[in-house]
């Protein structure tokens, strides 16, 4: 296999055949190699994209670019010593969201952009321990653990206050939000459940969070403009979304 792929990274064309067959070999080392079938997609694009150009036909040749070249690099240096367990690892909790009008976990619905071959986004909340007030994974696990005798057979995560316990609707989410942000100072007559969502990916882009790594979080398309044209906008000065919402944070971090 090394030989193969050093014969690749010698070459910047190849026939597609040959290319093709290396990639089976990948492709069947998978399960022990930790992460593989991430480092194949690229390898898989290219592929397809060399077949379009030569109509189906797998004598023509694939550029080998830096790209191609990178990921070869990487199955070179990671098959030697890739180690895999056969046992996967537990899993203590897994949570999925959605990305809808009333806010991201709104719904527990699809979302509006789901359309194959499209998938819903998994939403990772890591734990915020330098500011436990703000840590939202830590107040989430707390409130599966309370909520936990109420549920029956529930599943949806959020569920509505009063007796009898049910799922909360998507409407009833969006009154939590509005109500919360008008506790906070929040205009809700500029701002609404939605304004999150606004609020989150703008912040996130100006905090240098790549696009690709926004759009595939809020479910929009690779070649989406939905971003560039309706959410990345500036907050305004004097009612600034984010800053009216943490600064009671703010203001209790610069007393202490």
């Amino acid at each position: 296999m090394q030989k193969r792929l050093m014969a690749l990274k010698g070459q910047d064309h190849c026939r597609i055949r040959t290319f093709s067959q290396v990639l089976g070999s990948l492709v069947s080392l998978c399960p022990a190699i930790p992460y593989g079938p991430l480092h194949l997609k690229l390898l898989e694009q290219s592929k397809f994209a060399a077949l379009k150009k030569s109509q189906g036909n797998y004598e023509g040749t694939i550029r080998i670019s830096n790209i191609v070249q990178g990921e070869l690099t990487w199955w070179q240096t990671t098959i030697p010593s890739a180690l895999h367990s056969l046992v996967p690892p537990s899993i203590s909790m897994e949570i999925f969201t959605d990305a809808s009008k009333t806010g991201w976990g709104g719904g527990g619905q699809l979302v509006e952009s789901k359309a194959p071959p499209r998938v819903q986004p998994k939403l990772v909340l890591p734990f915020f321990k330098t500011n436990p007030k703000l840590c939202v994974a830590s107040t989430l696990k707390h409130y599966v653990k309370i909520t936990a005798p109420l549920r029956g057979s529930i599943q949806q995560l959020f569920l509505t206050h009063k007796k009898p316990h049910r799922a909360a609707s998507g409407q009833t989410i969006a009154r939590w939000i509005r109500t919360t942000l008008s506790r906070s100072g929040v205009d809700t007559q500029k701002f609404g459940a939605h304004s999150t969502r606004h609020a989150s990916t703008s912040s996130a882009s100006r905090a240098g969070v790549s696009l690709e790594v926004i759009k595939s979080v809020a479910a929009w398309g690779p070649k989406s403009a939905v971003f560039a044209r309706f959410y990345n906008r500036p907050l305004s000065n004097t009612h600034t979304f984010a800053e009216t919402v943490l600064k009671p944070f703010s203001d209790s971090e610069n007393l202490t």
